[in-house]
């Protein structure tokens, strides 16, 4: 593929070059008066490249996103408005590699940004003044970045230039591994790496717990999470990402299943959990399937379902197994021939857990958010047009594709197998940004919080693009992306200075593409090494800013060390005297409670499984609010 993109590359730059000179033939005059010369599109690097391509942020979709109300004890009042659209696009002809003219657009960044000025002096001033002392949070933001390592950070900012969440006051690298998959070992062992399930668990419950779990502790017991704590206290609750909505983190405050793979189940609970704006991409089937009964513990994997098909099916629905459209067909087929049992396990879930009563044969198991007065949209302008447009009232939900509106361009720009095309050069009218996502979810759950006797709200918002750049091994694009998600973080900062009453907290479920530093790696970015396609036992950040965030660790003074002492860092989570500055993951769930006036909450004892007698903030009821 890389000899492919260098091929195409060099193609499309040999063709500019010749509209730029011009190739008179032997009866053709030069011309007179040349046109100036387009500007070069912005190539990514291969492994040929001498230098780091420049920084992109994406475009966005241009939704009008009306701005949040300013708390009457705002610490800055007047700091610039907002910004989700970060580039313009320019369109120039090249000659493509057919040899034929052809439209080529370029992405040329633009000057706006979060990261102003105004914001960053108002950050000081609340840090060097303390303003936020003796205020306890009403509103919880989580700004998770899926895959986010402290590594990432370090690479970005080396090569694009500061961070605006260096900036924050408390800051601790996190160690994120989990117990073993079920049938692999007891809670006596523990696995060096972790996924978004267990990792975001840990997170947002407090609880270790084993790899692939959601919402359970170690023993498969579910424990509660910080957005059932919050719809306790009656706070508004947003669960948005830009990955789709039942995977692994999103699923972390929605819901309490055994594996993540149990894609009907857990969309199903997502919707019964009532969120009151839920975003993310498409309906994403997993490759397992959920059986008939809502507990989940009949399962079958796609070539089970295959095996179990007769030649007369599978001659009448085209399936051959190893095709390109193999696992799609065969959900179908499944679907098809399995109407009845889904329908029963169905209705068996919601009376389980949301106590309907009701009776019958038929439930249309594709649409529970119907259930639950959820309004689904399929563009996100749509969405913020319809939630604000009815005044905030409505409960809903996107579910927009990853590659909604792209065009290719004639330079390959795409993560292999991940399709994150997010900023590299396009246009799109249905999938947001991380910035629009931050904008959009602050915005809607203040106007609704304030209208709902100014409860408060939670809200989870992921960006999961790191997690894809990072299994694709491209820690360029990781580093590159690290500062769209800091974009996103700015505007959240922005909130918090003008609703001082809210605690930020920025973390990640685990590292994902194992970066390393080697010898030059400060003057030579190919020397920033990208190790495996996998997750890592690399630790991730913790970061806090805000009402209640003087119990998180403390920021440790790293201007003055060495490549060695960061090496040390990432890897250890030590200081450059040896002293040991981690935390485990489940201690930012169980920090985030406390802020929340919970002192019971998450694995206080550090044995993995729920105590009743002193966790018992963990205990779940299953009836959820309306």
């Amino acid at each position: 593929m890389k000899k492919n993109l260098t091929k195409i590359t060099g193609i499309a730059l040999a063709s500019l070059a010749l509209l730029l000179v011009g190739c008179p033939g032997p009866d053709t005059e030069p011309d007179p008066s040349p046109l100036p010369p387009p500007p070069e599109p912005t190539i990514l690097p291969d492994e040929d490249a001498d230098t780091i391509h420049a920084m992109i942020l994406p475009h966005g979709t241009e939704a009008v996103i009306a701005p949040w109300e300013k708390a009457s004890n705002a610490l800055a009042t007047d700091l610039p408005e907002y910004v989700t659209n970060f580039s313009d696009f320019k369109t120039i002809k090249i000659i493509n590699e057919k040899g034929k003219e052809v439209d080529y657009k370029t992405q040329e960044l633009n000057e706006k940004t979060n990261r102003t000025p105004e914001l960053k002096a108002a950050i000081q001033k609340a840090i060097d003044e303390n303003l936020f002392a003796g205020k306890t949070p009403k509103n919880i933001i989580q700004i998770f970045g899926d895959g986010m390592g402290e590594s990432h950070i370090v690479a970005s900012r080396k090569y694009y230039g500061d961070l605006i969440m260096d900036m924050l006051p408390y800051h601790a690298p996190v160690n994120h591994n989990s117990f073993p998959k079920p049938g692999e070992g007891d809670l006596s062992k523990s696995d060096t790496t972790t996924d978004s399930s267990a990792g975001g668990t840990a997170v947002v419950t407090g609880f270790k717990t084993r790899y692939g779990y959601i919402g359970l502790d170690g023993n498969g017991t579910p424990v509660k999470n910080l957005a059932e704590l919050a719809r306790e206290k009656g706070m508004i609750v947003g669960n948005v990402t830009n990955d789709h909505m039942g995977d692994a983190t999103p699923a972390d405050v929605s819901v309490h299943s055994i594996n993540r793979n149990y894609q009907n189940s857990i969309y199903g609970k997502l919707f019964l959990s009532s969120p009151d704006i839920a975003m993310g991409s498409d309906y994403g089937y997993s490759e397992y399937i959920q059986e008939s009964k809502w507990d989940a513990d009949g399962r079958k994997t796609i070539d089970e379902i295959y095996a179990g098909l007769d030649s007369k099916t599978k001659s009448k629905y085209s399936l051959k197994e190893g095709t390109a459209d193999y696992n799609d067909a065969m959900l179908s087929v499944w679907f098809d021939t399995n109407k009845d049992t889904l329908q029963k396990w169905a209705i068996a879930m919601l009376n389980k857990f949301d106590g309907k009563n009701l009776t019958g044969s038929t439930y249309d198991f594709n649409n529970w958010y119907k259930d639950r007065n959820m309004h689904s949209y399929k563009k996100f302008p749509a969405l913020v047009s319809a939630v604000q447009s009815s005044d905030y009232k409505i409960r809903a939900f996107a579910n927009y594709e990853y590659d909604a509106d792209y065009d290719d361009d004639h330079v390959l720009r795409t993560a292999p197998k991940f399709g994150y095309k997010l900023g590299y050069g396009k246009k799109n009218t249905q999938l947001p940004t991380y910035p629009e996502m931050v904008a959009a979810t602050l915005s809607v759950l203040d106007h609704k919080a304030k209208a709902n006797n100014d409860s408060g709200f939670y809200c989870l918002i992921e960006n999961t693009v790191s997690d894809g750049w990072g299994h694709a091994k491209r820690p360029y694009d990781c580093m590159n992306e690290i500062q769209c998600f800091d974009e996103g973080l700015a505007i959240a900062l922005k909130y918090v200075l003008e609703n001082p009453d809210t605690l930020l907290v920025v973390t990640a479920d685990h590292e994902t593409g194992g970066l390393e530093y080697r010898s030059n790696w400060e003057t030579n970015y190919k020397r920033i090494v990208s190790t495996t396609k996998s997750h890592s036992p690399n630790p991730v950040p913790v970061l806090a800013f805000g009402a209640g965030a003087d119990i998180f660790p403390k920021r440790v003074d790293t201007k003055d060390w060495t490549a060695d002492d960061w090496a040390t860092y990432v890897k250890e989570g030590k200081d450059n005297k040896g002293n040991l500055l981690t935390i485990q993951n489940r201690e930012t769930g169980i920090l985030i409670a406390k802020a929340m006036g919970y002192d019971h909450f998450g694995d206080l004892n550090g044995n993995g499984v729920l105590d009743p007698d002193t966790e018992y903030d963990s205990i779940v009821n299953y009836k959820v609010a309306e």
